[in-house]
């Protein structure tokens, strides 16, 4: 098959090559049948601009990347697909990279490359942790999206939530309606855990822990729902979870067992994705507002392209508390 180019649609449509490449990236300033016909023409030959070539040549480049290691949890794909909509609102053009687990940072590695042939604007990397492509030269601008705030200042831009955050929150409301027997069910091995495990121990009150294993949940869920009812206290009784998917599972078991929520046992959980509005599940919540992160890693994209040489800028979205039926 023929490589189209610009030149044989220019020839088709009876226009310059400049007129053709001007149409077909948005200018509005040719007459209406011109620019259809050459819209038609491109389409119907399967013409494939030449984004790199291009911005190369001019050395200002529209295209804003995009890299996460995976895209496997509904998170990362309801941000990147916030920020692909509103990349395409602000004029520039997204080109998106996933890695894959199996390849690791040998994927990273490839894709960098891949941006820096494409000359890209700037890169927005979707990942839990903070990190820095070494691949990238200096002058591409980095933000990085959803990462946990680092400790040490950081040579670029970033919008992250804090993940610790979640327990102070999950406390202060548990210890504010006056629950007083607290169980974590939110794995030790995560930040959002740890930190939960270390406000049960500054709040002096009477608590317990269980690790959930990832293969065996069910099984351990009832080892849960047995141990409360086993509990003798006529303190008020609360579980934390980290993911809404198993507190609700939990919630369903624990009901069918004839545990009454919240009279008996209040549930809270992390609701990192809005599954608990989804699943229209009266679920006591932390969430993420994923929405604020596309809109404010645009403001920063605009303003970082045209401000290159200013301050980087560091912001942590708060989480938000949403108060159901289960507490």
């Amino acid at each position: 098959m023929k490589n189209i180019k610009l030149q044989d649609i220019a020839n088709k449509a009876g226009c310059s090559k400049n007129t053709a490449s001007l149409i077909l990236r948005g200018a509005t300033k040719f007459s209406k049948e011109l620019a259809e016909q050459v819209k038609e023409i491109a389409k119907n030959s399967g013409y494939i601009p030449n984004y790199a070539a291009r911005n190369l040549a001019s050395q200002k480049s529209d295209i804003i990347g995009i890299y996460t290691p995976t895209i496997n949890d509904p998170v990362r794909a309801g941000i990147i697909n916030d920020l692909i909509q509103n990349i395409h609102k602000a004029n520039y053009k997204p080109f998106l990279g996933i890695g894959t687990p199996t390849n690791g940072i040998n994927q990273s590695i490839s894709w960098m490359n891949t941006f820096k042939h494409l000359n890209v604007a700037l890169l927005v990397l979707v990942a839990q942790y903070e990190m820095e492509p070494k691949e990238l030269t200096n002058d591409v601008p980095l933000l990085v999206l959803g990462c946990q705030p680092p400790e040490n200042k950081i040579p670029h831009d970033y919008i992250a939530w804090d993940r610790s955050e979640v327990a102070r929150i999950a406390m202060d409301h548990l210890i504010d309606r006056g629950y007083e027997y607290i169980i974590n069910g939110c794995s030790a091995n995560t930040i959002t855990g740890q930190k939960f495990l270390t406000e049960l121990k500054k709040s002096n009150l009477s608590h317990t822990h269980f690790e959930l294993s990832i293969t065996n949940q069910t099984n351990d869920l009832l080892k849960i729902i047995d141990k409360i009812q086993k509990i003798k206290t006529k303190r008020r009784k609360a579980i934390f979870f980290g993911d809404t998917l198993l507190a609700v599972k939990f919630m369903d078991m624990a009901l069918n067992a004839k545990i009454k929520i919240p009279k008996d046992l209040a549930v809270i959980s992390y609701d990192y994705f809005p599954w608990a509005d989804s699943l229209k599940v009266p679920l006591t919540t932390i969430c993420q507002p994923i929405e604020q992160m596309s809109e404010k890693a645009i403001d920063i994209i605009k303003y970082r392209l045209a401000n290159k040489n200013s301050p980087f800028i560091n912001k942590v979205i708060p989480h938000k508390l949403i108060v159901r039926k289960s507490t």
